[in-house]
Parts: C-alpha cells; sequence; structure tokens
C-alpha cells in the first residue's frame, strides 16, 4: 500500500476525512444545542426538530444526487472538489455565525447546505479513486476511505457534543468549523487532474441502469449495510436504556465501539485481499453481520430491572456478561467493513457513467435508510423486542448473499 502517502491518494483522503468530519462535527453540536440549549425553539419539541434537522441534511442526497452524478461525469473532478470545498469554508464561516446568533432557522439552513455539498462531493470522492490508483489498488484504497471517514464520524461526534457544552462553545465550534473547511480547501488544491469519462451511457442514472442492470447488486448490497447500520445507531441509545439499564456513558462506549469496528472491518479488507476474492469477503462480512446479530439478540436481557439505579460505564464493564454484548458489537461492525467494501470497489468498475452509478447508490442509500426507521418504529409499535429487531434485521442478509455473489468479481 505504498500509494497512502502518495500525491495520487493522501489529498483525496484528507479532503474526504476532513468534510466527514465537519459534517458530524455539525449536526451533533446542533443536536446537543437544541436539546440543551434552544429547547421549544420554532414551537417543536427538542426530538421532533432534531429529526427535522437530520432529514434536512438527508434530503439533498435524494434530490440532487442525481444532478450531482451527471455533473461529476461531465467535467475535470479534480477541478469540482476544489470548488465544492472553497464553497464549504463559505457555509462552515454561516455555521459560524448562527451558532453564535443561536437562531434555529439559520443554523437548519446551514445544515441543508452541508448536506447539499456532501451531496455534490459524494459521488466524486468514488469515482475519482480509479483514476489515481491502479486496479491492485483499488479495494485497499477504498477500504482506507470507508475507515476514515467512521474515524472521522466518531470523532465529529465526540467533538460536536463537547465543543457546544463548553464555554464559548459557539464561538469553539465555530472556529474548528472553519480550520476544517480551510484544510479540505488547502488538500484538495493537491489533487492531480482527473479527466472527465467519456459518456458511452447518454442519460441520467436511470439512462445508466437501464443498461447496466448489473449495478444494482452492488448498490442493494451496501444500501443493505446503511439499512441495518442506521438501524443500530437509531435504535442504541433506547436498547441501552431500556434492555441495558445503562445510561449515557455506556451509549458513547457503544457508539465508540461500533464506529471504530467498522473502520477496523474496512482495513482488514485491506489487509485480506491478497489472500480472499472480493465475493468471499462479502460473504465472509456478510455472514458474521447475520451470526453475531442473532447472538447479540440472544445474549441480551430482556429488559432492565424497573426502577433499577443506570449503570455508568464503570458498573456496565464490571459485569462479565456485558463484555459478550460488546463483543457481538463490536464483530457486527468489523463484518459490515469486510462486507461492504468490496461492493464500493465493484461500483467503481464502472468506466463509462462511474460517479452516475455512486450517485444512484447515494438516492438508494438514503431512501434505505429512510426505511430503516420506518420498519423499525413500525415493527416497535406492534410489540417486537428490541433485541429481536436487531437480529431480525441482519438474519436477512443470509439470503442476500447468493444474489450478490451472482456478478463477475464479487
Amino acid at each position: 500500500m505504498t500509494f497512502l502517502f502518495r500525491r495520487r491518494f493522501l489529498p483525496l483522503f484528507v479532503a474526504q476525512f476532513v468534510g466527514a468530519l465537519s459534517d458530524t462535527l455539525y449536526k451533533n453540536a446542533l443536536a446537543v444545542l437544541i436539546i440543551y440549549r434552544l429547547p421549544g425553539a420554532l414551537g417543536l419539541a427538542p426530538s421532533v426538530l432534531v429529526s427535522l434537522a437530520a432529514g434536512l441534511f438527508i434530503l439533498p442526497f435524494v434530490l440532487f444526487s442525481a444532478a450531482a452524478g451527471a455533473w461529476a461525469d461531465r467535467h475535470e473532478k479534480s477541478g469540482l472538489i476544489l470548488r465544492i470545498k472553497g464553497a464549504e469554508i463559505g457555509v462552515a464561516a454561516a455555521a459560524a455565525l448562527a451558532l453564535s446568533l443561536k437562531n434555529p432557522l439559520a443554523l437548519l439552513a446551514v445544515l441543508a447546505l452541508f448536506g447539499c455539498l456532501a451531496t455534490a462531493f459524494g459521488p466524486l470522492k468514488y469515482a475519482i479513486l480509479p483514476d489515481y490508483l491502479a486496479p491492485g489498488e483499488l479495494l485497499a484504497g477504498n477500504a482506507w476511505v470507508e475507515a476514515g471517514t467512521f474515524v472521522a464520524i466518531l470523532l465529529g461526534m465526540i467533538g460536536g457534543s463537547l465543543l457546544i457544552l463548553a464555554p464559548h462553545g459557539p464561538l469553539l465550534t465555530g472556529a474548528a468549523l472553519l480550520a476544517l473547511a480551510l484544510t479540505g480547501f488547502l488538500a484538495s488544491r493537491a489533487l492531480p487532474p482527473a479527466p472527465p469519462q467519456p459518456h458511452e451511457t447518454p442519460g441520467g442514472i436511470r439512462a445508466l441502469l437501464a443498461a447496466r442492470p448489473a449495478l444494482w447488486r452492488p448498490i442493494v448490497g451496501i444500501s443493505w449495510f446503511w439499512f441495518l447500520g442506521a438501524t443500530l445507531l437509531t435504535q442504541m441509545p433506547a436498547y441501552a436504556r431500556l434492555i441495558l439499564g445503562a445510561d449515557q456513558q455506556v451509549v458513547t462506549l457503544m457508539l465508540s465501539l461500533f464506529t471504530l469496528g467498522v473502520a477496523a472491518g474496512a482495513v482488514l479488507c485491506a489487509r485480506l485481499r491478497r489472500h480472499l476474492r472480493p465475493g468471499a469477503l462479502v460473504a465472509l462480512g456478510g455472514l458474521g453481520l447475520a451470526v453475531f446479530s442473532a447472538d447479540l439478540a440472544w445474549a441480551s436481557p430482556a429488559a432492565a430491572p424497573a426502577g433499577a439505579p443506570l449503570l455508568n460505564a464503570a458498573a456496565f464493564l464490571a459485569r462479565p456478561g456485558h463484555w459478550r454484548l460488546l463483543a457481538d458489537l463490536a464483530l457486527i461492525a468489523l463484518s459490515g467493513g469486510l462486507y461492504v467494501v468490496p461492493l464500493y470497489t465493484r461500483l467503481q468498475r464502472e468506466n463509462a457513467g462511474r460517479a452516475r452509478a455512486v450517485a444512484a447508490n447515494n438516492i438508494v442509500n438514503a431512501l434505505f435508510m429512510v426505511a430503516s426507521s420506518l420498519a423499525g418504529a413500525a415493527l416497535l409499535a406492534r410489540g417486537l423486542s428490541l433485541p429481536l429487531l436487531l437480529a431480525g434485521q441482519g438474519l436477512p442478509t443470509l439470503a442476500l448473499l447468493p444474489w450478490l455473489r451472482r456478478q463477475d468479481g464479487v
């Protein structure tokens, strides 16, 4: 992996890392600000406003990904990334102002702008990798991008929560966002040129998918990963509180473990690529998702004892049975990293229309995450327990694996 510190990879890695860190830092700072500093803003309950904010960030992916993919296919990609990162400086400045004013509408508007920039950058960061890396390096490159993204998400979750509640929190958060945006812009200036691809398949993403139906396999496979991940991350606070009887410290511990587990799985995928074919990595990861989700449900208690004090992290870890649950969670995450990285590599084999293929994937990812929330709410409302929900959404991966393996190379 000699490419890691070369100009053909490192500037892109830094640009995408600080972008993911900035997005997550702002989203989490905004959520904490709404809950602890702006209760009742816009006449809405904090939980409703936080949910609205999450939807505002995802909405541009559904609305604009198709246009972003076509735009990326038609133009030189490094120049487009430089423009996006330049615009990010302006949005970060607007975020700093909105945070200092604590204006809810301005804060939500800035979040939507961050979502638009992420929508534009998403197809570019995956579509440009095959322009910089040799075919034999691509899986490892994807693995490092995926690992970096999840580490950035973890740092953003922790940093956003800590910074915004610190003395002069809005000022510190705004300064951090500006520093990250400037770092991303400077890194993007070092990107080598990446010429546009020929449009062998004219039209938008619908035309591309109609001409190349095999692309549906990696797209559905990747979207299923995000479906499962959205369920776990959404239900984790409730699982910790209602099933394990644990407090926010344990929620943070579990979120950290999950995020680092996905990153570790991605890195392990890069290590194993010399010994296992991509299809075997997908199968191994998918099997792990199913098995460890089932064991998490099997090992979970039915519910926390009523009226018992919540366990902090030290008390939680002092109980030997909880280590099995943490191991299951870590192995679910690690399996997810093994499973998803080869699917991204398969998506990038599309020579003409690569950015449109990534854009189509982003749209379906967003729809699957929304479906995950709706399905989870419906099943829980009908009386399904949280542990069974987690197991029930992991096991269908086994039925998906044979279909995914029908594509060449995966």
